[in-house]
């Protein structure tokens, strides 16, 4: 377990607790003070921030250490400044952030390669909304307007990949939910507010829904199924994006089985379950204000 702590020094460092051992060791030597860890999908890696308090506004600053190594490590500063912000791991050893801050949208996507510590910068203009497709490698954005004097491509949905190639695949303007799984299209809203389907060659399918904007759609991790909560009920749709059956309830947190075989729903202080071999009989397991799945976590 690595945590931060104020024990060497007046500025706090990251620890490495083993729980095999019952040891602590000190894995970094910072002058400033720890502001998050974050783990490596793969565990080979640690990026932290660091944070120096401004005049001003917080500045944060990104390093990478090596939990194997066991002296100790004084990281380079690979990235950071004011107004940028960490969408968080994309693979293995690849990390990605962005710009934004004071009212402006996300702008100057680039990816950290945290074996080679090198920044690629894969999307230069702004991104009123963008989705990551990890199994894919791609990321499916809709540009904004101009941030400072940078030039804007054309309006339209682009689908930008890991290495900064990029296409446009739609003309329309739309805005993509935060926030979802995504398997053979991403849910988005147009400009009547109304949900629609993108796919990667372009089309784009009206759901004649509203969306719940805080409550992003959900597939199975098989891909085979899609929950979309619109703003009076959820509904179960094939990947084809065909409606399976309206659940009749409003689900407002919606968590699959790891393996696809069923998925919870939570609604109004009440907790269901759905399997997906008798999707005509919704369970209700939980009938009280203590069902609200705060914190979750699968069984190995």
């Amino acid at each position: 377990m690595a945590f931060a702590a104020q024990i060497d020094g007046p500025s706090s460092d990251i620890y490495i607790f083993d729980t095999e051992s019952n040891s602590t060791r000190r894995l970094t030597d910072e002058l400033e003070n720890i502001w998050s860890i974050d783990w490596s999908p793969n565990g080979e890696k640690i990026l932290y921030e660091s944070s120096i308090l401004g005049d001003t506004y917080l500045s944060r600053y990104i390093h990478i250490a090596d939990p194997n190594i066991k002296s100790l490590q004084h990281p380079k500063t690979i990235d950071g400044g004011a107004f940028w912000f960490s969408y968080g791991w994309i693979n293995q050893d690849s990390y990605l952030i962005y710009n934004g801050g004071e009212g402006a949208p996300p702008h100057r996507l680039r990816i950290i390669n945290t074996e080679s510590w090198e920044i690629k910068e894969i999307w230069e203009y702004s991104a009123e909304s963008f989705f990551i497709d990890k199994e894919n490698q791609i990321i499916v954005l809709v540009p904004y307007g101009i941030i400072w004097l940078d030039e804007k491509p054309e309006p339209g949905i682009y689908v930008v990949s890991f290495n900064g190639e990029f296409r446009k695949i739609s003309d329309q303007i739309v805005r993509i939910i935060d926030g979802q799984d995504a398997a053979n299209q991403y849910i988005a809203f147009n400009d009547d507010i109304e949900l629609v389907s993108i796919k990667l060659d372009g089309s784009v399918t009206p759901l004649h829904r509203k969306p719940d904007h805080y409550v992003a759609p959900r597939s199975s991790p098989d891909g085979k199924w899609i929950i979309i909560t619109n703003e009076t009920e959820t509904e179960l749709y094939s990947e084809e994006l065909q409606l399976i059956r309206s659940l009749g309830i409003h689900a407002t947190e919606i968590i699959w089985r790891p393996d696809s075989t069923g998925v919870f729903l939570y609604s109004d202080s009440n907790l269901y379950y759905l399997s997906m071999d008798n999707i005509d009989n919704l369970l209700e397991v939980c009938v009280n204000e203590d069902c609200w799945p705060y914190e979750h976590a699968w069984l190995p």
